[in-house]
């Protein structure tokens, strides 16, 4: 069965009026469009949600003081990476004002001359991922502790053999120091 052959629309219809505001609208990610100066021009259904701002109390403000609460931008702005360098930056960045940690995605919209025009700034929500990584960080800090102070020699061999850690008992019990068999297959 032969498939029916759709239309290609033509580069004007795509990116024009209902089509690309349909686009910009859908998409999943908090997004942004500000002009050089920082202000944002447009922002998209998730950046309101985000936000928990109207579009009427977006438009025409600076992104570092809704998105910060700064006067100025601040340290690693990607916005001023981006005008510096003209490529897509993208910044981890705490977002303070919403009690958010942010990947920052600022991508170059350029001109048919290619001069720098405007930023399209996405917005990716890793909180929770910073959350996890940090319990993770604190259990091992414990596992670590649990592992130097529990009063017999240990060590924690890998897959291959291979010596990854031991502690400090083990380390008076066979005279060698971490430095001298960890990493090793044999001691």
């Amino acid at each position: 069965e032969k498939e029916a052959a759709l239309p290609k629309p033509n580069q004007t219809d795509l990116f024009s009026g209902r089509t690309w505001e349909n686009f910009f609208q859908s998409l999943n990610n908090p997004v942004l469009i500000f002009d050089t100066q920082h202000t944002i021009l447009a922002a998209n259904r998730a950046a309101l949600n985000f936000s928990g701002m109207f579009e009427k109390d977006l438009i025409g403000q600076k992104c570092y003081e809704i998105l910060h609460g700064y006067r100025v931008p601040p340290q690693h702005c990607p916005v001023e990476k981006w005008l510096a360098s003209g490529l897509c930056e993208v910044t981890e960045i705490d977002m303070e004002v919403f009690g958010r940690s942010c990947l920052s995605v600022c991508s170059p919209v350029c001109d048919d001359t290619g001069r720098l025009e405007m930023v399209a700034h996405s917005i990716i929500d890793v909180t929770e991922r910073k959350h996890a990584q940090k319990a993770l960080w604190e259990r091992e800090a414990e596992y670590q502790t649990v592992f130097e102070t529990f009063g017999a020699a240990a060590a924690i061999i890998e897959e291959d053999m291979t010596i990854a850690s031991v502690n400090q008992e083990f380390e008076k019990l066979f005279g060698d120091t971490k430095e001298e068999v960890e990493g090793k297959k044999k001691w």
